[in-house]
């Protein structure tokens, strides 16, 4: 899963079901029921995808300001494009065949992420709030849990399976988040302790994603650096770090599976343009 946006460190967590009256979050119906009844169409939101040259797709989509994610919310092992407003705090998740579901979700000011919580095999949307150092992570029945972690301003979201803190039976997605001021990941496990990744450049923008295909079905930590146009994607069992050069100057990075079969890959959304550029396999970078 990615993150990228411009929005800290607790080994204390806890989960809670927020009752509505209580509730700082707009949605309170499930994600599936808001797919099936809330279907968005029509000019700067939607086009259909087509080759821009060998191993690049091509999409038209999204507003300027939007901030771009992915993420699997069919469970047919290709992700999604997803833009973020934050204007409206919607999530606006784009299905292969053109169609655009809004999901409106979190308050003006919060970050997004995008994860499996429940380990069902189905992505649902978040946010990450910075006034307060919170997760909300909504769980697809139209509740949401509440997630302290962080030192909120200054921490950016993101969220992924961390086999690396040795929780080989832990198969849905936790936070984490990378605190600019120091370049460095901090990565929540469903027990409690918590994985420092580093060093980055504070100006990096956080990414998460699998870069190749194990048996394990792990996440990796990599950044984004705008000032080269490059990812940095980490690979831990090689203690490697692959860079590919991609994208404009101005772009906002974007990680995912954009193959069935395939492991993630990169791609940019262009502002300029309102447009995505995908390379359909990392490997070619």
């Amino acid at each position: 899963m990615t993150v990228a946006g411009t929005v800290s460190l607790s080994t204390q967590r806890r989960r809670w079901r927020i009752k509505p009256k209580e509730s700082p979050l707009h949605l309170r119906r499930s994600l599936a029921t808001l797919l099936s009844s809330v279907l968005v169409t029509g000019a700067g939101l939607v086009a259909f995808a087509s080759p821009a040259h060998a191993g690049v797709i091509e999409i038209a989509f999204g507003n300027g300001g939007d901030v771009p994610l992915s993420g699997d919310f069919f469970g047919d092992e290709r992700d999604e494009l997803v833009l973020y407003r934050p204007s409206t705090a919607t999530f606006y998740i784009r299905q292969w065949n053109g169609t655009v579901n809004a999901v409106p979700f979190g308050n003006a000011g919060d970050l997004p992420v995008i994860g499996d919580w429940d380990g069902n095999g189905i992505d649902n949307v978040g946010v990450y709030r910075p006034s307060n150092g919170r997760f909300y992570l909504e769980r697809g029945d139209g509740n949401a849990n509440d997630l302290p972690f962080g030192n909120g301003s200054g921490d950016l979201p993101v969220a992924g399976k961390w086999w690396n803190l040795g929780s080989m039976i832990n198969y849905r997605d936790m936070p984490g988040v990378f605190r600019k001021s120091e370049g460095t990941f901090y990565l929540l496990n469903s027990n409690g302790s918590v994985a420092v990744e580093y060093p980055y450049a504070s100006t990096d923008v956080p990414l998460a994603g699998k870069w190749k295909r194990t048996y394990r079905d792990e996440d990796y930590v990599g950044a984004y650096r705008p000032s080269t146009q490059r990812f940095y994607l980490k690979d831990p069992d090689t203690n490697t770090t692959r860079v590919c050069f991609f994208g404009n100057s101005g772009d906002k990075p974007v990680v995912g599976q954009w193959v069935v079969g395939a492991s993630d890959s990169i791609g940019v959304w262009r502002p300029a343009n309102q447009r995505f550029y995908l390379l359909d396999w990392v490997q070619d970078c």
